[in-house]
């Protein structure tokens, strides 16, 4: 393009030079052509300096910024595979986390089950004993009773006191009838407590036998059966108090092992409960960096792209 504008520059201006033979009066005014032709030409080489130096900083731009976007493409592909490895770990970790949380969850639901239980169960035990208690004692005092009024006519005694002790008791009617309605009274009250219907069967036939006030063989047979279901409370009973102190101690143990237990999985559960919301923040962070690295990388290619037809 240049070559064909210096041409033709070249032609005007022999042409110009043409005409000037035959018309010398118009000399100064092809002088002055010529003049703004010879500015012309030098403008335009002024130009084309101006145009390569123009060039040559472009393309020594592109260059330069080549090699930055070709290695900012390789550390952005670096960073990209460094986040998504980091990314795969973190969920790979949020997983698991989330499985022992869910453990950990299921595993103080069951402690606390097993300590309500346990207390329900604790409540029926205190509650048999305290009833077990209440009548074994109160048959204990029947029984006490019953036997001490025997005594007083001589049912545990020997038949040579039973005459002295009849005389005794016999001073007037009116302590005879007394003395039988304790005795019936005494005997009904702890025969509700006697387990063998042979031994009730012998008490009863006692309480419907004629009252004399004297002792005789069928006091002494009652006295030793009372004796003997009285001993045999008592003995129940204190098997019952160890049985009893034995299943508080082992609940109490059982508690303080349980609520122990349970405060190491609630301490651990929020610690879990602490990395794992610390491992969601820190995924949504590497998420957001690789996105924008993949972004960025994108721009560096296309930057690439563009420049391959220069």
């Amino acid at each position: 393009m240049k070559t064909a504008w210096l041409t033709t520059l070249a032609l005007a201006t022999c042409l110009f030079h043409g005409k000037a033979e035959v018309a010398d009066g118009k000399d100064r005014a092809i002088t002055k052509v010529v003049k703004m032709l010879e500015a012309m030409l030098e403008k335009s080489k002024a130009d084309g300096d101006a145009d390569r130096k123009t060039y040559a900083k472009f393309l020594c731009y592109c260059n330069t910024n080549k090699e930055e976007k070709t290695s900012e493409i390789k550390s952005l592909s670096t960073d990209i595979d460094a986040l998504e490895t980091k990314i795969e770990e973190l969920k790979g970790s949020s997983g698991v986390l989330s499985k022992e949380v869910a453990k950990l969850k299921a595993d103080m639901a069951d402690n606390k089950l097993a300590r309500e239980q346990a207390t329900k169960q604790r409540m029926k035990e205190a509650s048999a004993f305290g009833d077990l208690d209440k009548d074994s004692t109160a048959a204990i005092g029947q029984m006490d009773k019953a036997i001490d009024t025997l005594s007083e006519i001589g049912a545990d005694q020997t038949l040579a006191n039973a005459a002295a002790d009849h005389m005794k008791f016999m001073a007037g009617r009116k302590g005879l009838l007394a003395l039988r309605s304790r005795v019936q009274e005494a005997l009904t009250a702890a025969s509700a407590f006697l387990q063998s219907n042979g031994h009730k069967k012998v008490v009863e036939s006692f309480l419907q036998a004629p009252f004399t006030g004297t002792y005789t063989a069928q006091s002494g047979e009652v006295v030793g059966i009372l004796k003997d279901m009285r001993d045999t409370f008592k003995a129940n009973l204190a098997s019952a108090k160890i049985l009893e102190l034995n299943q508080l101690k082992a609940y109490v143990a059982f508690m303080d092992a349980q609520k122990e237990a349970f405060k190491k999985m609630k301490d651990m559960f929020g610690l879990k409960q602490k990395q794992l919301g610390e491992n969601d923040a820190e995924l949504a962070a590497s998420k957001e960096k690789l996105e924008e690295a993949q972004k960025q990388k994108g721009i560096c290619e296309d930057f690439l792209a563009e420049m391959v037809p220069l």
